[in-house]
């Protein structure tokens, strides 16, 4: 993800009212993050609350998610993910009907072959998209710049989201515990992308959680008012996309005010439905470019809103 190590995690960009695609937030360096963690672990003891959760979001498994009260929700239907909005205006010359994984696998592919793809833009996305897939599946695995280079572009370029979040924290017992990364996953045969990790879902979660946290308390900070969170993410795992949206509710963060939720819960929904990366829209192919960058887009007017 890497959203962006083992998954992609694309959180992105600005904060438009309470729906966020992972709010930007470049500054959170904490000074004493160990001493902050240790004094929630012994509030959490005292509370009566396990203090066994992970404190960095690439470390959260299974366990984690259920002490956190998080599930994973599959839906067949993307109107149950992806913002409502119509009229969004996707470029489509980069759904490239004519060029499937077959093209994009050629040993002697060529950019320059492709006479009727005169923009630039969808020149270099096509290029790196060839690199991802070449790699893919080659024993040698990919370059980390690689898919960086990919999803910034995808984003950047060709999306108009401009920045993401280089560091965010999610407080429990009101003290810094978790700290997460947005980091990218380079292949789909990772080892981090394991079932007790629920294939990166589990990181995924954490991060929604720290990003949703940032927002809650920016905005309480503004009004004096803990609203209801609605967070928007994408695992990217090689040329795989999955999309993902929750709604974490107001009383949920109250309770983490004082530990770890007992009645709160969070459903984070899943399109497509399938857990493992693979699964996944695959941008190697036209439906699936059509389909993520049709996402892509809803979440961006709806962000813009």
């Amino acid at each position: 993800m890497s959203l962006f190590g083992p998954v992609v995690r694309l959180s992105v960009l600005r904060t438009f009212r309470q729906a966020v695609f992972f709010s930007s937030i470049s500054t959170l360096f904490d000074k004493y993050p160990e001493k902050s963690r240790l004094i929630a672990k012994d509030k959490l003891k005292r509370r009566g609350f396990p203090s066994t959760l992970s404190t960095t979001a690439s470390g959260f498994d299974l366990r984690d998610l259920q002490l956190l009260r998080v599930t994973f929700q599959p839906t067949p239907f993307k109107s149950n993910v992806l913002p409502d909005v119509d009229d969004i205006g996707f470029p489509e010359e980069y759904i490239l009907p004519n060029i499937s994984e077959k093209e994009l696998l050629n040993k002697k592919f060529e950019i320059e072959d492709f006479k009727e793809i005169s923009d630039d833009q969808v020149q270099t996305f096509l290029i790196d998209l060839h690199e991802i897939v070449k790699n893919v599946h080659s024993n040698e695995g990919m370059e980390e710049a690689e898919t960086d280079t990919l999803v910034n572009n995808l984003l950047v370029q060709i999306v108009g989201l401009h920045r993401y979040p280089l560091r965010v924290r999610l407080y429990i017992a009101r003290e810094v515990y978790m700290t997460a990364k947005p980091e990218f996953d380079k292949h789909i045969k990772s080892k981090n992308l394991i079932p007790t990790k629920c294939y990166g879902e589990a990181q995924l979660a954490a991060e929604m959680l720290a990003c949703g946290n940032e927002n809650m308390l920016r905005i309480a900070s503004q009004t004096g008012a803990i609203l209801d969170q609605t967070i928007f993410a994408v695992r990217a795992v090689s040329t795989y996309f999955t999309f993902y949206k929750t709604v974490i509710p107001k009383g949920y963060w109250k309770e983490l005010g004082y530990g770890l939720p007992r009645k709160g819960s969070i459903i984070i929904k899943r399109w497509p439905e399938e857990m493992h990366p693979s699964g996944g829209l695959d941008i190697a192919e036209p439906s699936g470019r059509q389909n993520v960058l049709e996402a892509f887009f809803k979440m961006r007017k709806q962000l813009l809103q």
